[in-house]
């Protein structure tokens, strides 16, 4: 089976998905995918399928920029790639506002913004350890993680909907997450993921 993965959003245990997981590698699926919302840790649920792994690769779809602050995205991805032995790919985005602000209490402002600086300091943590970050969204006096990372460059792939949100993924990111992305797609299940990898064109850099 070649670059098929599957995704888990919902209504299953964090067990249930560890269980899930372990068959589709034993069935050759190249990656799985948790996202977060209100079925439990992703990046706990990820380690646990780590430990239980030796080939699949495993992701976020998607980590919220909103529900996390960026130190804590870093050190979380960092240390679930530590536990798959570098398998892990970051799944990051901005969510929205239907959940961010009723279900989690937090006002949904400059999304655009928050994203591209939160990738900007996840690499830069993740390469550096050491980081000052000053932003429009985030002023960040000496952050230093504790531990080496297993990679200093972990794959990140951005969620999208619109052709703008697909533009910032070729500016910032390896690949795109896209959801219900044609009629097509969303006549398969609702909330079908699909993910698509990019090339690269800018990487902003703001570090101060």
């Amino acid at each position: 089976m070649e670059r098929v993965g599957v995704g888990f959003s919902g209504g299953m245990s964090p067990q249930d998905i560890v269980e899930c997981v372990k068959v589709a590698e034993a069935l050759g699926y190249e990656s799985a995918w948790v996202a977060e919302g209100h079925g439990g840790d992703q990046f706990s649920v990820l380690t646990a399928c780590a430990l239980a792994t030796e080939r699949i690769k495993l992701g976020t779809s998607i980590t919220s920029v909103f529900v996390r602050t960026a130190p804590t995205i870093a050190m979380a991805a960092a240390s679930v790639d530590h536990f798959s032995n570098g398998r892990f790919i970051l799944g990051i985005g901005t969510s929205h506002k239907v959940q961010v602000e009723p279900e989690h209490g937090l006002e949904f402002t400059k999304p655009v913004q928050r994203l591209r600086e939160c990738v900007d300091i996840v690499r830069a943590i993740l390469k550096d350890s050491d980081v000052n970050y000053h932003g429009e969204i985030y002023d960040i006096d000496r952050f230093d993680l504790w531990f080496e990372p297993l990679r200093k460059e972990i794959p990140i792939y951005v969620a999208a909907v619109f052709p703008k949100m697909l533009e910032i993924c070729g500016e910032i990111s390896e690949g795109a997450i896209l959801t219900w992305c044609t009629l097509a797609t969303r006549k398969l299940l609702p909330g079908t993921w699909v993910l698509v990898p990019v090339t690269p064109v800018v990487r902003p850099a703001t570090l101060k």
